[in-house]
């Protein structure tokens, strides 16, 4: 014991000197010298003059003293605790050498530290370059930790080794007495085979299931991965930001995979269940009888590897066939002009590695019924009533109602962008509020005894099985929700939206500098174009992607838009044929007008990313690639959204993520038309005078916004030329790939166009594949649930009910799994389409064509489900009124 306690203050007294000579070796780098905490304060208060020095060693960022005294003011805090902490540790080290004890002080240490880095934020210390500066804090913490924890080890490692060494001695024995006894040197005779074959014969329709469900999961992957493969020509070409931004075809089908992968998941999880739960019976009986377990183990494992390869074949069979009938249409779709690489063995040795991945994480899903397995109690499990929600039932219900109400609040805010966590969210508090409701609903029942009595047969599963019940009324409800409206949503709105070809009011659209607007005339003249020239200026937003950024650093990719003035807002609106708004926006520059170049199919999305989204940062220029973020807000100024609208003022040229058109008031655009000349392109900054070098520390960003009709014989001729213009633009190209100097109407239609058709197919892949698992997951509740749907039958009807009675009630309880889900989600796709057209800026014929394809998925889906829901009726009733025999 003595040696042990000698050992621990050995240990925490090392660390301890170790601490206290890092407390005082110089940290703080100031014009190439280091100062220590103590030698810093002195420097501070020596001269009596604490804001010139602080002005002076804080210069390097750029701040004036209005914005760096709270900093100052922490970082002096942050120093004095250091010294605090010098001293805390001192008097630690003393006891520690004095005293029998470990450390008593550390907890003290460690709460200082905690402090510390909580500070750091608001201190300079996090603007320093130096490394030793950026981690010192962050040492002396771990340091302190590294002492708490190491010392509480020490203390107990003795014990624990001595424990552990017993602990060991006795399983060895333990294994050694059980391999002497369950030694077997003999083979098994032709009974044991014979009763694992007649096991697997009663089991077949359990096997059926998981090479059901397994075979399935492996097409769908598959078919995702083969579709990447067949299309590489056209997907390898996209931009790594299109991606980024949620854009472009190959966004679209890694979209498709990552569902497939997430449903795959979700089966393969749900057929483990349904498999292991009609096992248990017979494994725990085989292992009563005396079956060893490496035998059982053994025989589970041949069972699982059998059906994983005849779903592997059986799944790449069918996604075969996918992609083959996915061929077709596409080809159709693109009216032949698209080529398709053929399936390698890439896409087996993927598909391959990704189910594995999907078993792996389907197995640690599971892992607490593969341990259930081994239970002797197992059997009696199917029949032991399951717990209703108790006290803080009603706790969870307000939880559940406040999340949903988030959720629909939230999804009615553009700024929200539609994001898929607000789904998340929404299916959270589904689950409790509906959970607890039921809860609610089941009990206020029970306690009128009329209306319990009455409805027992039709309700008694729900009361008997409610965890069970709710967790497949749910699951089929979030299915419902995912085919009739996040998934319908990007269908019905890619079919009901407005035609390429009404997107584009001219040819070509192009962004130039005033030197080039002679090269337009010439082509007027030369090819009988007709151009009309704007002024207009770059608007750049903080940030144009909902990937999340570290807002210390400069965001990238930023948004590029257009700006213009009143008077050209007024003038581009005639020439479409638009009645313009009477804007009358603030001459300062802080009031716009947003008009958002994108068609109906596009999902609601902000201006800018960045902070609240609400009042976008928008910054007169290019993108900027380096800027302090402290000053973020000089360069991106802050502006605020007095109107907005959704069309084509120019051309739908970046479906709204790009080239949107930002209205100033003209007294403000005349202010700011010229700033190319005076802002640093790579910082954003002012440029001093004699600092103005063009293409090295300013750049002529677009200042003219040209558009053009051609006259369709000259197409051909005036893109050459329009190549060469781009040549000549090749700085500007360099910010972001996707935003062009030029844009043609042509290309950008047979972009839409193929977009849409990919974003359609695969939506209504996806919800073939949704409903086919809600059809599933039916199915596999039926099966399971068979053994004791028959004793209950047979019960019924030893008591004298009628067959007519005991078939209302198995039809009662399997229509509420289409009733009740089915009503839910239709509530929801009410309230979340209705929101979507406030947010989608929809005029009432969109949202007739919106509501005539929907109605189509809607009544196709309904009629499939309520097809589905009667078959499986009829295959129960079938299994458990058979009569004598097979089904008996």
């Amino acid at each position: 014991m003595k040696e042990r306690l000698h050992t621990g203050r050995k240990f925490s007294a090392v660390v301890l000197v170790i601490v206290q000579v890092i407390l005082v070796l110089p940290w703080i780098l100031i014009d190439g010298k280091y100062y220590n905490t103590y030698m810093y304060l002195f420097r501070m208060f020596s001269t009596g003059d604490f804001k010139s020095v602080v002005m002076e060693d804080f210069s390097f960022l750029g701040m004036e003293w209005t914005d760096l005294e709270q900093m100052m003011y922490f970082f002096v805090f942050q120093l004095v605790l250091l010294i605090v902490l010098q001293f805390v540790d001192l008097l630690n080290l003393i006891l520690t050498c004095r005293k029998e004890s470990v450390g008593p002080l550390s907890p003290v240490s460690l709460v200082i530290c905690g402090i510390q880095i909580f500070s750091v934020n608001f201190s300079p210390v996090f603007y320093f370059d130096n490394w030793i500066t950026l981690l010192y804090i962050i040492i002396i913490a771990v340091l302190h930790l590294i002492l708490l924890l190491g010392s509480r080890m020490i203390d107990s490692w003795e014990e624990s080794t001595a424990e552990q060494r017993q602990i060991k001695e006795r399983d060895k024995a333990a294994k050694k007495e059980r391999k002497e006894r369950l030694a077997f040197e003999g083979k098994y005779s032709s009974l044991f085979y014979t009763v694992i074959w007649k096991n697997f014969k009663a089991n077949w329709e359990a096997y059926r299931i998981f090479i059901l469900v397994a075979g399935l999961s492996v097409s769908f992957v598959f078919a995702g991965i083969g579709m990447q493969e067949m299309m590489a020509d056209i997907t390898g070409a996209e931009d790594i930001l299109s991606l980024l931004r949620g854009q472009g075809l190959v966004t679209i089908l890694l979209n498709f995979l990552v569902v497939a992968i997430v449903i795959s998941i979700f089966l393969i999880v749900s057929v483990f269940m349904f498999y292991l739960k009609n096992h248990m019976s017979s494994y725990t009986l085989f292992v009563n009888l005396g079956m060893r377990s490496m035998t059982l183990y053994l025989f589970v494992g041949m069972e699982l590897l059998v059906c994983t390869i005849i779903a592997l074949v059986a799944g790449s069979i069918i996604g075969n066939g996918i992609l083959a009938v996915c061929r077709i249409v596409i080809r159709r779709g693109f009216e032949g002009t698209i080529s398709f690489h053929r399936i390698t063995a890439k896409t087996y040795l993927f598909t391959l590695l990704v189910i594995f991945l999907i078993y792996l994480i389907s197995a640690m899903a599971t892992r607490d019924i593969y341990i259930d397995t081994g239970a002797s109690t197992a059997r009696y499990k199917a029949v032991l009533k399951e717990k209703m929600p108790g006290k803080l039932s009603p706790v969870f219900l307000l939880i559940g109602a406040a999340l949903v109400v988030y959720a629909v609040y939230s999804f009615a805010r553009r700024e929200k962008a539609e994001g898929i966590q607000l789904f998340i969210i929404l299916f959270v508090g589904l689950y409790f509020f509906l959970r607890n409701f039921w809860n609610f609903y089941l009990r206020a029942r029970r306690k009128k005894l009329s209306a319990y009595f009455r409805s027992l047969l039709k309700k008694n599963y729900f009361y008997h099985h409610f965890k069970t019940a709710f967790r497949y009324l749910y699951m089929i409800t979030l299915l419902h929700i995912g085919v009739l409206f996040v998934f319908a949503r990007d269908a019905a709105s890619d079919i009901s939206a407005e035609r390429p070809e009404n997107m584009f009011p001219y040819d070509y659209v192009c962004m130039a500098v005033d030197e080039e607007e002679d090269f337009f005339r010439e082509m007027e003249d030369t090819y009988g174009a007709e151009v009309s020239i704007f002024p207009m200026v770059r608007v750049t937003s903080v940030d144009n992607s909902s990937m999340p950024d570290d807002i210390r650093e400069c965001m990238l990719p930023q948004g590029q838009n257009i700006g213009i003035s009143e008077s050209t807002y007024r003038a581009l609106c005639k020439m479409v044929g638009w009645k313009p708004e009477e804007l009358n926006l603030e001459k300062d520059g802080s009031e716009i007008y947003v008009i958002y170049q994108e068609d109906e199919s596009v999902a609601a999305h902000p201006l800018d990313y960045y902070a609240d989204r609400v009042t976008p940062r928008l910054h007169i220029g290019q993108p900027v690639l380096s800027y302090n973020f402290v000053r973020r807000e000089e360069i991106f100024v802050p502006r605020t959204i007095v109107g907005s609208a959704r069309g084509y003022l120019v051309g739908n040229l970046q479906q709204g993520e790009h080239e949107n058109i930002v209205v100033f008031s003209d007294a403000y655009f005349e202010t700011v038309k010229e700033d190319w000349k005076y802002t640093n392109c790579l910082t954003g900054d002012p440029l001093a005078e004699g600092e103005a070098v063009e293409d090295v520390t300013f750049h002529h960003w677009p200042d003219r916004l040209v558009l053009m009709n051609v006259p369709a014989d000259q197409k051909i001729q005036v893109e050459k030329e329009l190549e060469s213009f781009a040549d000549n633009h090749f700085f500007d190209f360099q910010y972001d790939r996707v935003v062009q100097s030029w844009y043609s109407k042509d290309a950008q239609m047979e972009q839409i166009k193929a977009e849409r058709f990919m974003h359609i197919a695969i939506s209504i892949f996806i919800m073939v594949i949704l409903t086919s698992v809600t059809i599933i997951l039916l199915y596999m509740k039926a099966e399971s649930e068979m053994n004791e749907k028959k004793k209950q039958q047979e019960f019924l009807k030893s008591m004298g009910m009628r067959e007519k009675e005991r078939i209302k009630a198995v039809k009662s309880e399997i229509q509420s799994f289409f009733w009740i889900p089915f009503t839910i989600a239709t509530v929801i796709t009410f309230v979340f389409t209705a929101i979507l057209w406030r947010i989608r800026m929809y005029t009432q014929a969109d949202c007739i064509n919106y509501l005539k394809a929907e109605a189509v998925i809607y009544l196709l889906y309904a009629a499939i489900q309520w097809l589905g829901v009667k078959w499986i009726e009829r295959y129960i009733l079938r299994k458990v009124e058979g009569h004598h025999g097979r089904n008996h």
